[in-house]
């Protein structure tokens, strides 16, 4: 059971970022905005079960671009709204928002990630209408959002984003 079947609004932003583990290049986060009614959820939860959908370390590269695929997601770009348009029937959008090695030299990885997370959030217009669900056990500093250990296992938005990034 996905953590997001326990709510009882449907629109939610999932949060996940990827390259802290690396020691060389960029960060990225990814904001998954997912907006539905309930009856539009129960019908995308099991799709995405059906799909797979989970922690993207989870699964290889072919499994990630399988998913993607099955989705119709538009191309993925920095800073560029992302639409998903097969298969689920709510509204489904994410952003990429990324920090170089620049800025993690004079920030650091953990600072670097969480100011990614902030800006991909912040880049949805109605992200203050939805419940933000973050990996980790980390909110960003001025967002309303709940640290979700494990998240990208336990939520689907959390984990859809984490395959997005």
């Amino acid at each position: 059971m996905f953590l997001e079947q326990s709510f009882k609004k449907f629109t939610f932003i999932g949060v996940d970022e990827v390259g802290r583990g690396p020691l060389a290049g960029p960060v990225v986060a990814c904001a998954l905005y997912y907006h539905g009614g309930p009856k539009t959820f129960l019908k995308d939860i099991e799709a995405l079960k059906q799909l797979g959908v989970t922690d993207s370390k989870k699964l290889n590269h072919k499994k990630r671009v399988d998913i993607l695929n099955s989705l119709g997601s538009s191309e993925l770009k920095i800073g560029k709204e992302i639409t998903f348009q097969n298969l689920l029937k709510g509204k489904v959008s994410a952003y990429l928002v990324e920090c170089d090695e620049k800025v993690i030299d004079d920030i650091n990885i953990l600072q670097a990630s969480l100011k990614a997370m902030k800006e991909s959030i912040l880049s949805h217009e109605r992200y203050d209408k939805a419940r933000i669900l973050i990996d980790g056990n980390k909110v960003p500093q001025g967002i309303k959002g709940e640290a979700v250990v494990k998240g990208d296992s336990k939520c689907f938005s959390i984990g859809l984003a984490s395959i997005v990034a």
